[in-house]
């Protein structure tokens, strides 16, 4: 079984699985409402003959809300880059060495993608930039739902960097596994 973000323990773990679980709810909504739409959709334009113009834009912001709201629990679960097939035969040092390194580079990269996501809904939304779609939604909306989904991945990547970083301290086997490790690396 994966570790889960909430083990990194304390109210940060605890509200940080609280708000994953939160995202995922929102998720399966947002999955749910796609499903309705284009099946309205379509019911509408094949059995009344008439389209609601508003199921492509409605399915495609749906589609982003899906991927960035669905990030944390995938990362919550383990389900994010890694290769189980050569994970599985690594040295425990160098798993462990592998695990701070993609959190550090994980978090590297998710702040630059929330700052820079950060900055496109601020000037969306300073802009009154809005789709030139049917319904006309305002840019920074899914923009904005792009970066919360980010925020709480972070979350979820602190909290397993913590887990990480305490499951070394407390590992009897971490001096052994860092020298492992450090032999790897020399071959």
């Amino acid at each position: 079984m994966k570790p889960r973000a909430a083990e990194a323990g304390g109210a940060a773990g605890r509200g940080c699985a609280a708000l994953i679980r939160l995202t995922d709810s929102a998720s399966c909504l947002v999955l749910a409402s796609m499903a309705v739409v284009v099946c309205v959709d379509v019911v509408c334009r094949y059995a009344l003959g008439f389209s609601t113009q508003i199921a492509e834009e409605a399915a495609s912001l749906g589609l982003v809300a899906l991927i960035f709201l669905s990030l944390p629990g995938a990362f919550r679960d383990g389900a994010l880059l890694r290769v189980d097939a050569v994970y599985s035969h690594l040295a425990s040092g160098l798993k462990n060495l592998l695990d701070v390194l993609f959190h550090l580079i994980a978090l590297a990269v998710t702040l630059v993608y929330i700052v820079q996501l950060g900055r496109l809904a601020a000037g969306s939304f300073a802009q009154g930039i809005r789709s030139d779609m049917a319904l006309g939604t305002p840019n920074y909306l899914p923009q904005a739902v792009m970066v919360l989904g980010l925020v709480v991945l972070l979350g979820a990547i602190v909290a397993g960097f913590l887990r990480t970083l305490r499951h070394l301290r407390n590992s009897p086997s971490a001096v052994e596994g860092a020298a492992q490790a450090k032999d790897a690396l020399a071959k």
